[in-house]
């Protein structure tokens, strides 16, 4: 990952090179052009008029090399640096090793059946002991990113949690909705931002405790992303609708790893410490108390 960096910043510095002609030759054709038409300046038109045009050919020339070189080095960055902020994060990454299937976000309900998703990029890796992949995908006019944790041991009950206006299927879909149904928290502010959903209230309750809902509420006020949740045996599955996509190109004053590490990785570390939350209430795990 390295070697990646280091060729996008020789790719920048080259876009950087060709920056001056650019400037250069605008201001003569600009320059010229001038001399040409105004009546305050006493020299013959043809000859400004000429040389304005020669450096109007110069000036598009140069700037279409630029634009080609930036083009080339923005797909580059677009591609590598979210590649290079997780290897240099996460410890063991492996990067695209294998995508999802769409069924996993048919069964969650955020896509409908039939319908695939195109899943860009695809992170394995370890936070805090909890295995986890990532995926940025997108699926129609949908565009997320896929969280799933494996823990070791399984949640007491199954229950799910969508933000109010994240985007559903108008179609029908394998999620298991049908089988369960919305309910009322004690947590007023929660019930207003999010919709709880399990088999029963009683069962929901016993995931969805205080302390769970606390993190869900301080995820919602660090993030615009739309968020999901289920909460499904030994798995946590989260999709944020919309994530940033924190693609600022940096052109003049360099490339600065940390700084596009933090950009990022912004909600995944988000979500990474809602799934390290999750681990320290013992109520929601079968391990620590009877169903």
């Amino acid at each position: 990952m390295e070697k990646k960096l280091k060729e996008l910043n020789k790719q920048r510095l080259v876009c950087i090179a060709w920056l001056p002609p650019v400037v250069l030759f605008a201001g003569l054709t600009l320059m010229f052009l001038f001399f040409a038409v105004s009546p305050d300046v006493h020299l013959d038109f043809a000859l400004p008029f000429i040389l304005s045009l020669v450096c109007l050919a110069a000036f598009l020339f140069v700037f279409f090399r630029y634009r080609n070189k930036y083009s080339e080095y923005e797909k580059n960055y677009r591609e590598n640096v979210r590649k290079i902020s997780f290897f240099n994060e996460f410890d063991g990454c492996n990067i695209n090793a294998g995508h999802p299937d769409s069924s996993i976000l048919e069964m969650l309900g955020v896509i409908s059946v039939g319908e695939n998703a195109d899943f860009a990029e695809t992170f394995s890796a370890l936070y805090e002991d909890i295995p986890f992949i990532t995926s940025f995908f997108k699926a129609g006019n949908f565009y997320g990113q896929l969280f799933v944790y494996t823990f070791d041991v399984k949640f007491k009950k199954d229950a799910k949690v969508r933000q109010r206006g994240f985007t559903v299927p108008e179609s029908p879909s394998e999620s298991n909705d049908n089988i369960f149904e919305k309910y009322k928290t004690d947590n007023s502010m929660f019930d207003y931002t999010f919709i709880a959903m399990a088999a029963t209230p009683s069962e929901g309750k016993l995931v969805l405790t205080e302390e769970v809902i606390q993190s869900f509420l301080k995820l919602r006020l660090n993030t615009t992303a739309r968020i999901f949740a289920f909460f499904s045996q030994e798995k946590l599955y989260v999709v944020l609708q919309n994530p940033k996509k924190h693609f600022n190109i940096p052109l003049v004053f360099g490339i600065k790893p940390q700084k596009i590490k933090e950009e990022m990785l912004f909600e995944t570390k988000l979500v990474n410490n809602l799934a390290s939350e999750l681990k320290l209430e013992k109520r929601i795990w079968r391990k620590y108390a009877s169903d």
